[in-house]
């Protein structure tokens, strides 16, 4: 998946509704990317301006949990196109980067800082445009070589038919059309080249910790590496949302899961005994700080 940048300048007004609003969309049509955003002129650790908040809610945008950062070298080489959201941001980008692909034009977004109610929301609407037109243009390159994306509402009814084969108590259509559209819960799958489903991942974030809540391989395509490529992107999407650790659990007897974990840099912490149900097994707890 490809990271897409906003940058603003405090990252507690227009950056934030830009990235809101982008991942809003991606998740719901099942697209390849998710937005990140970051301000150049903040420390961090401020919450999104309640404006922000009040007019985003108004189009089914969470930006409650949003915590603001800092633009740093590191986020920058992250991402694969960058949006500063006034000239001033493309200035300093262009002045402390000069190097960097992907830099795009200024989207010459107004400051709503101080303002009402009402010009935040105007503030959000020309921010949804441009966010319009950026699809448009990400669309229309070249797919993922990984095949790796959301999973969108349009896909629930064939990842039911996808967990039926290797769950019994696979969740129903709303809860899966609930991880497919809430914000801190992500569902991402994989496909081929044909767009058939080849597996997925899904899991959650809250604060500082996210948990990995399952991953699986259709049996047709293990041993090509989908499962860690799952991983390592789930990975990416939460340490971009400041998150330092993530957390899963699996059966003792799974030893081949227990050994990609391993790989993937997940460490042995705890067990719960009696865990699993259908047969009662104790789970061993991984984690792995990033």
């Amino acid at each position: 998946m490809k990271n897409i940048l906003f940058v603003c300048s405090g990252n507690t007004c227009r950056s934030p509704m830009a990235e809101g609003i982008f991942n809003k969309i991606a998740k719901e049509k099942g697209l390849p990317f998710f937005a990140t955003s970051c301000g150049v002129a903040t420390y961090g650790g401020d919450k999104a301006s309640i404006n922000s908040i009040t007019v985003c809610k108004e189009i089914g945008v969470d930006l409650n949990a949003h915590i603001s950062r800092g633009l740093t070298a590191e986020t920058v080489e992250n991402a694969y196109k960058i949006y500063p959201l006034a000239e001033g941001h493309f200035k300093v980008l262009k002045q402390y980067f000069p190097n960097k692909n992907g830099v795009e034009k200024s989207l010459n977004i107004f400051d709503p800082y101080g303002g009402d109610e009402e010009t935040y929301k105007n503030c959000r609407e020309e921010i949804e445009e441009k966010i319009d037109e950026i699809f448009t243009e990400l669309l229309s390159e070249k797919c993922d070589e990984n095949y790796i994306s959301f999973a969108g509402k349009n896909d629930v009814k064939s990842l039911i038919l996808f967990g039926e084969k290797y769950f019994h108590d696979f969740w129903d259509e709303d809860t899966l059309k609930n991880y497919c559209e809430k914000s801190r819960l992500i569902f991402l799958k994989s496909f081929d080249e044909n767009c058939d489903l080849s597996g997925y991942i899904c899991g959650r974030y809250i604060f500082e910790t996210a948990e990995i809540d399952r991953v699986v391989v259709d049996e047709k395509y293990r041993g090509k590496g989908i499962a860690k490529n799952l991983i390592n992107e789930f990975e990416k999407i939460v340490k971009s949302n400041m998150v330092f650790e993530i957390l899963l659990e699996v059966r003792r007897s799974n030893i081949p899961a227990i050994s990609l974990y391993e790989k993937c840099g997940f460490e042995k912490i705890s067990e719960r005994k009696d865990y699993y149900s259908n047969p009662t097994e104790d789970a061993i707890i991984m984690r792995k700080e990033i």
